[in-house]
């Protein structure tokens, strides 16, 4: 599906991640219905392709979600080492458990090891294909997920952004269709976030996914990234 049009749309806003970036209070439920519906009247296709059958989620209650919306759903599996699925046969093995569904199956890339963990054919399977930079080998050889904060080490806060954005840069080279988590950091850092993104860290990791031909989500769940972001994304030609 890569180099097709991927729009990530995240508009159901749980008032628990009401967080971060461009914080704003969640819509009202009817505030929400009427936005919805007048977007469906004006032909702009709503999708949300960042969904997870966990946390007490199930199929049957995300198509239930999926019509009183209007919006398609897009159902991820985490596949990568030391996740659900972690090999080509756990892959087809969901594919096939969800046929016939009327959702979008996506493969959700964990860890930097996935390219090779997961066939190209395997890979094709799926409708689209996604992943972050929250999990990567830093400089010292350790393996870092950013979500846990005993596995970041952050000596120096502009060396590690840094760091990040060329790991992000080397993300965006993997063979995905949609970049999510975009602009996410570690707790340490969160509270600097608009002095940590700076306009030439936001252009590298914006011009890197143009290069590439790759969407950038935009999260409710973690409210990024920022509004500056993604006007600048929008202006540069982003997905």
């Amino acid at each position: 599906m890569r180099g097709t049009l991927l729009v990530a749309l995240a508009i159901v806003v749980p008032p628990a991640f009401a967080t971060g970036p461009g914080d704003a209070p969640p819509f009202d439920a009817a505030t929400q219905a009427r936005r919805l519906a007048e977007l469906r009247r004006g032909g702009f296709p709503l999708l949300d392709l960042h969904v997870h059958l966990k946390g007490g989620l199930t199929l049957e209650q995300a198509l239930a979600k999926s019509r009183e919306s209007g919006m398609r759903f897009g159902i991820a599996v985490n596949c990568g080492v030391g996740f659900p699925v972690q090999d080509d046969a756990g892959a087809l093995a969901f594919l096939e458990s969800m046929k016939g569904q009327p959702v979008l199956l996506a493969m959700q890339a964990e860890g930097r090891e996935w390219v090779t963990t997961f066939s190209p054919r395997t890979r094709a399977r799926f409708d689209y294909v996604f992943t972050d930079a929250m999990t990567f080998t830093d400089a010292r050889g350790r393996r870092t997920r950013l979500w846990i904060a005993d596995e970041v080490e952050v000596a120096e806060a502009q060396a590690f952004m840094e760091m990040l954005v060329g790991k992000i840069e080397g993300v965006l080279q993997e063979p995905i269709d949609v970049y999510v988590n975009a602009t996410f950091q570690p707790a340490v850092l969160a509270a600097d976030y608009d002095r940590l993104w700076t306009d030439t860290r936001m252009q590298r990791v914006i011009d890197a996914a143009v290069k590439n031909g790759v969407a950038i989500e935009i999260s409710a769940r973690y409210r990024i990234p920022s509004e500056r972001f993604v006007l600048k994304a929008k202006a540069t030609g982003v997905r």
